[in-house]
């Protein structure tokens, strides 16, 4: 993926789908992806607020779609959706996530689990399916200690 200047055979800016683009780092990584010239798509469900990105709404290579990634009629929105016709996606940067342990304990395993994991499998199939050159996800792993009382 390169800075998105249109070439000879395009005047298309490159698209990159953000999942969980509402978020701290995806709403950061919208606005610098935008900055350069790349249209963005942000699927995001807002669980946690959106409010990161409504400065970005009147952009003209900006669209929202309010959803959530492992729900196969909002992949197939984005699938039927213009920005997934008109050019293939650059690249899918997978953010969607129930983040921190005491997040994930507050909304339950199954939820976490769905969020978590399921997400990262959706959008990874959704991307080779759309062909997107590249996916970007990042995975942290942060073991809870719990001190017992004697």
């Amino acid at each position: 993926m390169r800075d998105s200047k249109p070439g000879p055979q395009s005047d298309a800016p490159e698209r990159v789908l953000i999942t969980g683009g509402a978020g701290y780092i995806g709403s950061l990584l919208t606005g610098v992806l935008l900055q350069r010239g790349f249209a963005v798509t942000v699927v995001d469900d807002l669980l946690f607020g959106g409010e990161s990105i409504l400065a970005y709404f009147s952009h003209p290579n900006f669209r929202f779609i309010k959803g959530d990634v492992c729900d196969p009629s909002v992949l197939t929105q984005i699938r039927n959706s213009q920005f997934a016709i008109r050019n293939s996606i650059a690249a899918a940067v997978h953010l969607a996530a129930i983040v921190g342990f005491p997040a994930c304990q507050a909304v339950g395993k199954p939820v976490a689990w769905r969020y978590n994991v399921g997400s990262v499998q959706r959008a990874f199939a959704f991307a080779e399916q759309v062909g997107a050159e590249r996916f970007v996800f990042s995975f942290m792993v942060r073991q809870a200690h719990h001190e017992q009382n004697h």
